[in-house]
C-alpha cells in the first residue's frame, strides 16, 4: 500500500523530540516494516532525521510571522499544502491519505475526494480548546475543526474521552475509532544499568532514582513531583530525582523551583536529548512519574517507561484508566493532589517488592496492547476498508 502522511502542524517537528513527533515517527516506521510505502509532506522534518527510516518526505515551510496570528497561520499554511500535495500525489499516485489533524487543515481532505481515495484523520485533542488562548476567532476555528471531522472518512482518537467529546459534536459513533499511543519495544526494552552512567552524576547504585521524561510545560505538572518529593525527602534521603525532556527555558525555571524547595543536591535536569539516547538514560530509572496528563490524553512515556520494565505511578483519570490498572500494571493516585502523590512515592520508594510487582505487570500490558507494530495494523485495517469501500 502507498500512503501518503501529512502533517500541517508547524509546531511538530517530524523528526524531533515531542511525543508527537514520535508518534508520527514510529507509524511510519511499523508501516515500512510491513512492506508499505510512506511518503510523509510536513511542516517541519525537524533536526534529527532517522537515516534508518526509509521513506519520501516532503517539507512545505510554514507562516511563522507572528503578526499574521494563529488563525491566518493556519490558513494560510493550508493554502501552501493545497498547492503542493496534488504534485506530490501525482508522482507518489497514493492509495490512502493519513493525516495527523491540525488546525484549518483541509488541503489533504479535499485531495482524497479528489482522487476518490481514503482519508483518515488522527486526532489528538480538540485543538480549538486546547489552544484557545493563542487563537483570536476561536468559535470559527472550532467551526473549522468540527468540519475537518465531518468530512474525513474515518477519525482516529487517543482515549475514549476524546471520542466522546467527537460525538458531542455530533460525529457519527461508527466513524470514530480509538487506539491510544503505543511504544516500539525493540527500541525500549529492559536493559542493565551502567555504573558509569550514575557516576558521571554523582550518584551511586544506592541511590533510588525518581524519573520523569518528557515535556516540562505547565500541564504536565512537574511543580506537582518536586513538591511532593519535597515532602517525603527527609524519610528517602537516598532518593534522587531525574528529569529527562525540557526547553532550556523551562528546564531552568523548575531548576529554580528545585532549589527553592531545597532539592538541589538532589535533582539533575539534563534536558531533551536526541531519541536514539533515552533508553540508556532510562535505564537509570527506579521508579517513573506521570505527574500529570492532558483530560484527552494517553502519555507516550507511560507505554515508554512500562516497555523498559520501570515502575510508574500516574494519575487516575479515566483516559489513564482505560489503559491501565491501579497496583497492576501501575500505582494510580489522585490527579492534582500533591498529598497523594507523595503517598504514592512513600510507599513505592519503601517497597521494592511492590515496585518489582508493577514492573512486570506493565510490561506485560504494554507488550500484549500497546506496540506501534499492533498500532499501525490496526490503522491499516482501517485504511484496507476504506479502499475496499471503494472498489
Amino acid at each position: 500500500m502507498r500512503i501518503l502522511y501529512v502533517c500541517q502542524d508547524a509546531g511538530i517537528p517530524a523528526f524531533g523530540r515531542k511525543g508527537a513527533s514520535t508518534h508520527i515517527r514510529e507509524v511510519c516506521r511499523a508501516w515500512v516494516n510491513m512492506g508499505h510505502r510512506i511518503h510523509l509532506v510536513c511542516a517541519d522534518l525537524g533536526p534529527d532525521r532517522d537515516p534508518t527510516l526509509d521513506i519520501e518526505c516532503t517539507t512545505v515551510p510554514p507562516l511563522r510571522h507572528k503578526l499574521l496570528g494563529a488563525d491566518l497561520r493556519g490558513l494560510l499554511t493550508d493554502r501552501r499544502f493545497a498547492r503542493t500535495l496534488p504534485r506530490v500525489a501525482q508522482a507518489f499516485r497514493p492509495d490512502l491519505i493519513y493525516e495527523r489533524h491540525s488546525l484549518y487543515t483541509g488541503a489533504a481532505t479535499a485531495l482524497a475526494k479528489r482522487l476518490g481515495i481514503g482519508h483518515i484523520l488522527e486526532t489528538n485533542a480538540l485543538l480549538s480548546d486546547e489552544q484557545r488562548d493563542r487563537l483570536h476567532h476561536p468559535r470559527w476555528a472550532a467551526r473549522r475543526e468540527r468540519r475537518a471531522f465531518e468530512r474525513t472518512d474515518c477519525l482516529i482518537t487517543v482515549s475514549p474521552q476524546l471520542a466522546a467529546a467527537c460525538r458531542a459534536w455530533g460525529i457519527p459513533a461508527e466513524k470514530i475509532h480509538t487506539l491510544p499511543m503505543a511504544v516500539d519495544p525493540g527500541h525500549f526494552h529492559p536493559r542493565p544499568r551502567d555504573p558509569a552512567q550514575r557516576a558521571q552524576w554523582g550518584w551511586t547504585p544506592e541511590h533510588t532514582v525518581v524519573g520523569y521524561l518528557g515535556a516540562l510545560t505547565g500541564w504536565h505538572r512537574t511543580d506537582l513531583l518536586l513538591g511532593a518529593a519535597a515532602c517525603i525527602a527527609e524519610r528517602f534521603p537516598l532518593m534522587r530525582l531525574l528529569f529527562l525532556g525540557g526547553s532550556p527555558h523551562h528546564t531552568e525555571k523548575y531548576r529554580e523551583l528545585a532549589a527553592d524547595m531545597g532539592l538541589a543536591e538532589r535533582t539533575l535536569f539534563l534536558g531533551s536529548r536526541p531519541y536514539r539516547e533515552v533508553p540508556e538514560i532510562l535505564a537509570e530509572f527506579d521508579l517513573g512519574v506521570v505527574p500529570g496528563a492532558h483530560q484527552w490524553s494517553t502519555p507516550t512515556k507511560m507505554f515508554e517507561y512500562g516497555a523498559m520494565g520501570i515502575p510508574f505511578i500516574a494519575p487516575g483519570t479515566e483516559n489513564i484508566r482505560a489503559v491501565m490498572d491501579d497496583h497492576v500494571t501501575c500505582r494510580l493516585f489522585e490527579a492534582g493532589e500533591q498529598g497523594a502523590l507523595a503517598e504514592a512515592l512513600a510507599q513505592l520508594l519503601g517497597d521494592a517488592e511492590a515496585r518489582r510487582r508493577l514492573s512486570e505487570g506493565g510490561l506485560a500490558r504494554v507488550l500484549e496492547r500497546h506496540t506501534w507494530e499492533r498500532h499501525a495494523e490496526a490503522l491499516l485495517e482501517l485504511g484496507q476498508a476504506q479502499i475496499e469501500a471503494r472498489r
